[in-house]
């Protein structure tokens, strides 16, 4: 009987034991940092870009006569200030259009600068020039 008893009073201990632990258990929560990151983006979105850049491209002469066609793949900082800074191409078609590329990216206006938890930050950006002739 006394064997009984001491058995019966460890298994009470041990499950009351277990239930005081997962109460810890339940009360410790992880707190996970969630940072609030909005893209940089060109004043007027999308659209107002396409548009800057039809606008100002000049197809060169040279690849219009040699038949030059692609994407010009430009690659680029936006500064906090939403400056444009360290253009550089990524992937090019041909001098001449790519030397176009740089350009127009170089003389675009400021754009919206990306933003981390509310604070302008740098961001860079890939941007493909497509030049097709009709």
């Amino acid at each position: 009987m006394k064997k009984i008893f001491v058995l019966f009073s460890l298994l009470i201990a041990s499950q009351s034991f277990a239930q005081e632990g997962n109460k810890q258990i339940t009360k410790v929560k992880e707190e996970t940092a969630q940072a609030i990151i909005i893209d940089a983006s060109y004043p007027g979105g999308q659209d107002e870009l396409m548009k800057y850049i039809a606008s100002s491209m000049k197809y060169p002469q040279d690849a219009m006569d040699n038949g030059f066609q692609g994407k010009v793949y430009v690659g680029f900082i936006v500064n906090e200030d939403g400056s444009i800074s360290n253009v550089e191409i990524k992937r090019g078609v041909q001098e001449s259009l790519d030397q176009e590329a740089l350009r127009i990216i170089k003389n675009m206006p400021n754009w919206e600068p990306a933003e981390q938890d509310g604070q302008a930050i740098k961001s860079s950006y890939m941007l493909p020039v497509s030049f097709k002739l009709n």
